[in-house]
């Protein structure tokens, strides 16, 4: 399994990494039960599912749970509780929960989407509860939540302003193109109607067909009814 974010309780003075922790400072968050009502109180829209275990999963599509250990496979054999919690701000879900209410839960597996900042709701969770948190990777450093809050509405912002130059780069394409197919329906029919010498055969006919795609992106070509080549309007040399 991975996650974006995992939250922890630490007890001391945090280290660098995830790699330089020391277990014994680790703590529980609390039971089941109280991370469940933790969550439920602090989103209001939270939705609970439970899922079924990872062991089952896994074995459908490789033999990799043969290299877990005891204790994984008897965690992993156990069906799990999921949760989502989503509106037009952020979207979350908690995952890899136990189903007993009354078993401690070591650490909060997050994954956090591409809708709103996630951050936000979160550093008030952590900040409330003691809690911190840390990125998948073991030489990640924890999370500062005010630089996390800044650093993801930054980038909103810059995707924002790059989606909007993206969308009138595609305007001004299409205007182009259009007043590009316009063109070439007005030279079929002023110019090429009336003889013109194919690039391809060399044959000079008045057997031309203008082709206008459907999408609004493509450019219009002609096709010689002589040998039945594709001309694009710049390869005519008129006299």
């Amino acid at each position: 399994m991975s996650s974006d974010l995992t939250i922890l309780k630490y007890a001391g003075s945090l280290p660098a990494t995830m790699r330089d922790i020391d277990d014994r400072a680790l703590r529980p968050l609390g039971s089941m039960g109280h991370i469940r009502t933790l969550l439920s109180e602090h989103f209001s829209d939270i939705e609970w599912e439970t899922t079924p275990p990872l062991l089952s999963i896994v074995k459908k599509h490789s033999e990799s749970w043969r290299e877990w250990t005891a204790e994984e496979l008897e965690r992993h054999s156990q069906p799990s509780l999921k949760a989502h919690t989503h509106n037009d701000h952020y979207m979350i879900s908690f995952y890899g929960l136990p189903v007993d209410d009354s078993t401690d839960v070591n650490y909060l597996l997050v994954e956090m989407h591409a809708a709103g900042n996630p951050y936000r709701p979160l550093k008030p969770l952590c900040d409330s509860n003691g809690w911190v948190a840390v990125g998948p990777n073991p030489d990640d450093q924890f999370i500062d939540f005010d630089n996390a809050i800044a650093e993801w509405d930054d980038f909103e912002r810059n995707e924002a302003v790059y989606l909007e130059e993206a969308r009138e780069r595609d305007r001004v394409q299409r205007d182009e193109t259009k007043d590009f197919n316009n063109a070439c329906l007005k030279f079929a029919e002023t110019v090429l109607n009336g003889g013109a010498v194919c690039p391809k055969c060399a044959k000079e006919h008045d057997h031309w067909r203008c082709v206008v795609p459907s999408r609004p992106d493509r450019r219009a070509y002609f096709v010689c009814k002589e040998c039945g080549g594709s001309i694009e309007k710049a390869d005519f040399t008129l006299n």
